[in-house]
């Protein structure tokens, strides 16, 4: 029983000293999980053929691999999802510059569409404003030519007054002389019955 113990304090003894262990680091320039292996003393790496182990104290050993590592995998995490979502923020707002760029060029098309209207819609006004131009060339000389037909007619009023006057006064004078040469007759009639009687 004490060989037995022996033993097993042997091995309880041994197992401490040559404990040890992996730890598993991310690098991220590679993304890739790395694992360390640890054991409790160099000395011992050097007696069992591990010669590139390294010596750390344990509290700087359990600081980087318990705190300092994890953090800065969840803080790269963190980054990484950050940068997924804004990759996809940028690809979706290319897609909404894309279709703004497409509504653009149809809006382009649109205001070039319409310059052709307006032009062709300044040009039927400088049409109309020449055929408007020439109308009231040909308004003003059917006004003058009215006019000029006014004055004839009012001439031909005034002659036409004038000879009115002329022949009432002829057909006055006419029926004075008729009226007059009766008169005479008449006299003459009856100063001849009077002479004969």
């Amino acid at each position: 029983m004490k060989k037995c113990l022996t033993v097993l304090v042997l091995l309880a003894w041994g197992a401490v000293l040559f404990s040890g262990g992996a730890k598993i680091v991310y690098d991220f320039e590679r993304d890739t999980y790395y694992g360390f292996y640890w054991m409790l003393d160099s000395e011992l790496h050097t007696w069992v053929g591990s010669s590139d182990y390294v010596d750390i104290q344990k509290d700087v050993f359990d600081y980087l691999f318990n705190n300092l590592i994890p953090r800065n995998e969840k803080i790269y995490r963190d980054l990484k999802n950050r940068l997924r979502n804004l990759e996809g923020l940028i690809t979706s707002k290319d897609a909404e510059i894309k279709t703004r760029d497409k509504q653009i060029e149809e809006l382009k098309s649109l205001i070039t569409s319409k310059d052709a209207e307006i032009k062709t819609r300044d040009k039927q006004i400088e049409e109309l404003k020449g055929l408007i131009t020439t109308k009231e060339a040909e308004i003003n000389d059917l006004k003058g030519k009215l006019d000029k037909r006014d004055a004839e007619i009012k001439t031909l009023k005034d002659d036409s007054s004038q000879l009115r006057s002329r022949f009432i006064t002829a057909i006055v004078i006419g029926i004075v002389a008729v009226v007059g040469l009766f008169v005479v007759i008449f006299v003459l009639r009856r100063r001849k019955t009077e002479s004969v009687t």
